[in-house]
Parts: C-alpha cells; sequence; structure tokens
C-alpha cells in the first residue's frame, strides 16, 4: 500500500486547488493513518511517501506510545529511501509546476537541510532498520544512482564525492553552507 498524505488534500472541502493546503493538513494525515493501519491490519507492507519532516505516521506506527525510545514493534521493519535533489535544480523543479501553490515545503534550501536533518536523525536514533541514498538530481527518465546504504550498523558509501556533496555542502565559493535560525546547523556524517 503507498500513501501520500498530499493525495488526500484534494478530498477536502477546503481544498480550493491548493489554496487550502494548510486547511486540509490534518484531515490528510488522519486520511493516510487510516490507510496505513488498514493495510497493515491485512498484512500489507506500506510505503509512506513525504518528506519525513515529524515522522508521525511512522512512529504511531512502528513504536509502542508513539516514541522510538520504547522499542520497535517485532513484526516491522522501517526502509527510508532519501532521494536527494540539489538546491538549483530543486528550486528550477517546482518553479516548473504548474500550480499555484508555488511555495511548498522543501522549495528552500534551509527546507532541504531540514529534511537532511530528519535523515541523519532517523539513521542516529535507530528508527529506520535500512537507509538507501539516492542522488535524484537527473532527468526523470533516469534511475537515480545509488550513493550510499545503511543496514544493519553498517554504512556502504558508492560514490563518495556525492555523498560529500550532500551531507557537507558547499556555497559557490567552495565555503561550507551553514543555515541560521530555526534550522540547526548542518548535520555531521563521516564515513
Amino acid at each position: 500500500a503507498h500513501t501520500n498524505p498530499d493525495d488526500y488534500k484534494r478530498f477536502h472541502k477546503r481544498w480550493n486547488f491548493g489554496e487550502g493546503s494548510g486547511e486540509s493538513h490534518q484531515f490528510s494525515r488522519r486520511e493516510s493513518e487510516r490507510t496505513l493501519r488498514e493495510a497493515l491490519d491485512k498484512g500489507m507492507d506500506v510505503v509512506v511517501q513525504g518528506t519525513g519532516k515529524d515522522g508521525i505516521l511512522m512512529n504511531s506506527i512502528l513504536f509502542p506510545d508513539r516514541d522510538y525510545r520504547n522499542g520497535r514493534r517485532s513484526d516491522t521493519a522501517s526502509i527510508m529511501h532519501y532521494l536527494h535533489v540539489p538546491d538549483d535544480e530543486r528550486s528550477r523543479r517546482i518553479a516548473a509546476r504548474r500550480t499555484n501553490q508555488r511555495r511548498r515545503y522543501g522549495a528552500e534550501p534551509e527546507d532541504a537541510m531540514n529534511v537532511l536533518d530528519q535523515v541523519v536523525k532517523y539513521i542516529e536514533e535507530g528508527r529506520v532498520d535500512e537507509a538507501h541514498i539516492y542522488d535524484n538530481s537527473g532527468s526523470i527518465d533516469e534511475t537515480p544512482p545509488l550513493v550510499a546504504t545503511f543496514k544493519d550498523g553498517n554504512l556502504v558509501i558508492y560514490d563518495e564525492d556525492k555523498f560529500n556533496e550532500i551531507f557537507d555542502p558547499k556555497d559557490p565559493d567552495g565555503r561550507p553552507t551553514v543555515f541560521r535560525g530555526r534550522v540547526a546547523d548542518r548535520p555531521q556524517v563521516t564515513a
């Protein structure tokens, strides 16, 4: 079963072709969680599509009392696929969308750093059993190349240059990219 909470938004009475995205947010999350629970009750594997900003859906299903520190259900596994897109390509893709909802999560570099921070956090905290990191900067017709995997406590890097580009970003002048404000300094990941 594949669910994307955003897909449910268009069924909310206040959706208004994206203008009511915020008003339909909680509704879409509830519907997505209901779909996941029904699929799991039937013994299906499930896929949650999104940025994983807060992990509420994952936490509610995988961890007792919704808290990863309580351990994991023994009958589940969590596998993360992170498709990285560089800032300039992500901005181009978002601008090319034919929608009035131009300002979406992920549009700003700070958003991307926040998602990247979550990826690292989920791996470090043991919230995922496996993680697969891809370079999604190519054409839509190309299969994104695998950059690294994390499984059974082992990090395997297949493309060290791309791995460093993702996890140790530099600005156009070659200086480390650090964002201030609500997003913490870039996560530190080393081989």
